[in-house]
């Protein structure tokens, strides 16, 4: 969790970096309110990652930044910290995994890969069907959409903010809204 002292720290690093455009923001009446703001749209992101966010976005861009820039940059440094593979380092994993490991039933039991790369292969009809599919070039085109899709709602479900975990799950159990606004939804 980004802390009151690594955003102090880091606005003096933003207001160095983009000095114009730091006496807007955080000059003033609104740089308490702002510090609040900033803190819970980052409590999921710890400093040592925002500090590197922070990096990134000065040596990369010649604008202040947004929180979501600020954010954005922070989840992919931990994304690629996780070792989520890339669509084409996925693909790459299966052609080898179709390669090396022996199919089921011959001696060996089967090596598992990433397991966004088994869902999508599971996706596209499972390690049985690519191994012996004569359509590779279709394969790897539908296991890539796959893999994306897999992708994309992983990283929203690690983007969100935990109080929209907290509000979805308030939906679900219908705590939010009683029966006759329910039936309205529907």
């Amino acid at each position: 969790m980004v802390t009151a002292v690594c955003l102090s720290k880091m606005f003096v690093v933003l207001s160095r970096a983009y000095p114009d455009s730091a006496e807007k923001r955080l000059g003033g009446d609104g740089k308490d309110a702002l510090m609040e703001l900033y803190l819970s749209l980052l409590e999921t992101v710890p400093d040592e990652v925002f500090e590197a966010a922070v990096a990134e976005h000065i040596a990369s861009s010649k604008w202040f930044p947004s929180i979501s820039e600020l954010r954005g940059l922070a989840l992919d440094i931990m994304i690629t910290g996780l070792g989520w593979p890339s669509v084409g380092e996925a693909w790459e994993m299966v052609v080898r995994h179709i390669r090396e490991v022996p199919a089921v039933g011959q001696g060996k039991a089967r090596r598992k890969e990433h397991p966004f790369v088994e869902r999508a292969v599971a996706s596209v009809g499972g390690w049985y069907t690519l191994r012996r599919s004569e359509s590779p070039v279709a394969d790897r085109a539908r296991f890539m959409d796959a893999y994306r899709e897999i992708l994309e709602a992983e990283r929203k479900a690690f983007e969100e903010l935990p109080i929209v975990q907290v509000t979805r799950d308030l939906l679900a159990s219908g705590e939010l809204f009683g029966e006759s606004d329910r039936k309205l939804l529907e």
